[in-house]
């Protein structure tokens, strides 16, 4: 696999230039031969960015009241509303399911942690303990 320093050396430029070029930065300023030397080497060595790493939280909230239940209840409704606007100001991701949900599991996948708002049985909260508990210990074994 090609990397920045293999362009850069091919098209006979710094390391910055390529990285610049192949990003698009509007602040650069290059004659127009060095922007296509820089191109046709990536493309020649097949060149392919690093996808970055997704670095946001990921938060499921698990609802218990229903969409119609909630729109009677004011407190909850203002909880929920906390509860978003915080995760927005942070840059959490969040997803919102409800304790019903029939594949709650599948729903879970990718997830971080969980919020459960609501009145939720003690088997309830172990169920949902435990799908988090095997979701991290299979995204452990994976990560090893």
């Amino acid at each position: 696999m090609a990397t920045l320093k293999d362009v850069a050396q091919m098209a006979q430029v710094s390391i910055a230039t390529v990285s610049r070029i192949l990003n698009n930065d509007p602040t650069l300023s290059v004659p127009e031969q060095t922007r296509e030397n820089v191109l046709a080497a990536a493309k020649m060595l097949q060149y392919q960015k690093k996808k970055k790493k997704d670095l946001h939280i990921h938060v499921c909230l698990i609802q218990w009241y229903s969409l119609q239940q909630e729109i009677h209840d004011p407190y909850y409704l203002t909880l929920r509303h906390g509860v978003e606007d915080y995760c927005t100001k942070n840059g959490i991701i969040l997803k919102r399911i409800f304790k019903d949900d029939v594949d709650i599991e599948k729903s879970l996948k990718g997830i971080d942690g969980i919020i459960c708002l609501g009145k939720f049985s003690k088997s309830h909260i172990e169920t949902l303990k435990n799908i988090m508990m095997q979701l991290f210990y299979w995204i452990w074994i994976m990560k090893i």
